[in-house]
């Protein structure tokens, strides 16, 4: 019980780890990709009048969901696959059916 809770405190930990460094890299490069496109079309909008309103807002929370749902996934995908790969290489002695052969 206590191992299955610690893999899920690994896992939420893994996610935020991944949403923090991630969401903030990802809604930095969209809110500069939408500066790009405004000036394109004629609108003078900064990258940084884009991040301080309300959509700049939105997007920093669906970058961070995306990337802590993303860290969560990867690191309960590693932990399964580590699992899972000692469990199957584990060799077990068995010295007891030796000793009865005797």
């Amino acid at each position: 019980m206590f191992d299955k809770i610690m893999h899920k405190v690994i896992n939420i930990t893994k996610g935020l780890l991944a949403a923090i460094f991630g969401g903030y890299i990802l809604a930095a490069i969209i809110c500069y990709m939408l500066d790009g496109i405004c000036n394109f079309f004629g609108f003078n909008v900064a990258a940084n009048s884009i991040i301080s309103s309300s959509l700049g807002f939105i997007i920093i929370i669906l970058s961070l969901l995306l990337f802590g749902f993303i860290g969560y996934l990867v690191s309960d995908l590693i932990q399964h696959f580590i699992t899972n790969f000692f469990k199957s290489t584990t060799v077990h002695f068995s010295f007891q059916s030796k000793l009865d052969k005797k």
